[in-house]
């Protein structure tokens, strides 16, 4: 979430149509899942390389960019303001899988404090805390590598919650 200075219009940020293309069947692996085709508006109707990348980027890890997309900013709203025009350059971006859980996507009105427009997302959670009281962990601040410091370093990446405690 923030500006990225790319322009990426109205194009989009996923594989239009991959679930009823025949050409990919014999290309992509049995698990392959279809892009969730939700679309998107932008009242900047301008694409630079840095959006061109910035969409690339979307399409290849099944990111989706907010702007434009739910209520609040259903038209897509400029977010940047300048003597030299506007543009939609700042964005909120999150996983396909998490689209679900998004409320809203709001782009703020104007401010004399910035050229850029605030953005606000509310996303829906279930407000459990995890109970980490019971976590006592001692963390070794010396590290010596070995042939099965591989292992251990995925076994405590692994670890449900990670606690460093003075």
């Amino acid at each position: 979430m923030g500006d990225f200075n790319s322009r990426v219009s109205n194009y989009s940020d996923f594989v239009a149509n991959d679930e009823n293309n025949i050409n990919l069947t014999h290309i992509l692996p049995d698990n392959y899942k279809s892009d969730f085709q939700l679309t998107r508006k932008s009242q900047d109707k301008i694409i630079n390389p840095q959006g061109r990348d910035l969409l690339d980027l979307c399409v290849s890890a099944q990111l989706r960019i907010l702007n434009g997309r739910f209520i609040g900013d259903l038209l897509g709203n400029m977010t940047f303001f300048s003597m030299k025009g506007c543009s939609v350059v700042d964005y909120a971006i999150t996983s396909e899988s998490l689209l679900s859980s998004v409320n809203y996507f709001i782009v703020k009105t104007p401010s004399y404090f910035s050229d850029h427009n605030q953005i606000v997302t509310h996303l829906k959670c279930d407000g459990k805390l995890p109970n980490i009281n019971n976590i006592n962990k001692k963390i070794d601040f010396e590290f010596k590598w070995t042939n099965t410091s591989k292992l251990l370093l995925e076994n405590e990446l692994n670890e449900k919650y990670i606690y460093m405690k003075n």
